[in-house]
């Protein structure tokens, strides 16, 4: 099946054109918020700025995915960067609005998923797909 995906997206350039301007948008906006932090540097800033480097990641690692057909752990890879992405900017949101007190009961639920993940890719390599 993950083969079929694969084989799917090298021959659709459409949606290897949607995977390139994804990567390129995240990549932008990475550099424009990089430029923003030299004159904002509040905590909750830094966990974006750190969420949109994750997400760049993700980005990045679907286009590779999208363009030599990549294996499951390349797939692995993009859905631990997206999770861990989104992780912190509900982090950097909780900060920006005050509410830091439940930032520390968070990390354990974002380690718990993204062991979740990579021990379903270990157990389960066929729900990657």
């Amino acid at each position: 099946m993950g083969a079929d995906l694969a084989v799917r997206s090298m021959t659709d350039p459409g949606i290897l054109a949607i995977a390139f301007f994804e990567a390129s948008a995240a990549l932008i906006l990475l550099v424009i918020y990089f430029f923003l932090h030299r004159n904002l540097r509040r905590r909750f800033f830094r966990y974006w700025l750190a969420g949109w480097a994750l997400f760049t990641v993700y980005g990045l690692v679907a286009l590779y995915f999208h363009w030599r057909g990549g294996g499951k752990m390349v797939h692995l890879l993009a859905l631990e960067s997206c999770f861990a992405a989104y992780f912190l900017f509900l982090v950097s949101s909780l900060e920006y609005v005050g509410q830091s007190r439940w930032i520390p009961k968070l990390w354990p639920a974002a380690l718990a998923g993204v062991t979740f993940m990579a021990l379903r890719a270990v157990w389960l390599p066929e729900s990657l797909v």
